[in-house]
């Protein structure tokens, strides 16, 4: 039997502007550390997008404004939300263009007909993945900005004063 993983295990995090905003918020279970930006209404697309992207830009930016969670650091990553939605869109409309909406297809080899699956299935997912990873890894989206905490600028540059070495020569306990 193979091992279980449990990534992203639970629901996923609720942004703590939304908390506040509902006022379900704890300042106990939040991060101190969580970076505070003003939120801001997002720009209109950009020129360089396609038609597509900048109709999907202004419909996904009407559901985005209102809950003012989107700071100006957003903007890259709204755009890539942008483009997923618009390549997943795409991906999916070739899958139905030929009337064939069936996630695999018949392929003959020399060993007789094989079914396989429909390279759109492979690319909806891939990018889907790729997307959500690149904005959790860098904490891009509101969920993920309260998990992100900022370097204090007023720390200390030595190193060893996290185990409590500091100017006195003493450990942790004062000796």
């Amino acid at each position: 039997m193979g091992a279980l993983t449990l990534v992203g295990a639970g629901r996923p995090r609720k942004p703590t502007e939304l908390k506040r905003r509902n006022g379900t918020y704890d300042s106990r279970s939040g991060s101190a550390n969580e970076p505070r930006s003003a939120s801001v209404p997002l720009p209109p697309p950009p020129e360089y997008l396609t038609k597509s992207q900048k109709i999907a830009w202004k419909r996904l930016a009407k559901l985005v404004d209102p809950l003012r969670v989107a700071t100006a650091a957003d903007v890259m990553a709204f755009e890539s939300l942008v483009c997923a939605y618009v390549m997943r869109r795409d991906a999916e409309d070739s899958l139905r263009s030929d009337g064939n909406t069936s996630p695999v297809y018949e392929c003959a080899t020399q060993f007789g007909v094989v079914l396989r699956p429909r390279p759109e299935i492979a690319i909806i997912a891939q990018f889907d993945r790729n997307f959500a990873g690149w904005c959790t890894r860098f904490g891009l989206t509101p969920a993920d900005r309260s998990r992100v905490a900022q370097l204090d600028q007023d720390r200390s540059s030595d190193p060893l004063d996290e185990f409590g070495a500091g100017p006195r020569g003493g450990g942790p306990h004062g000796t």
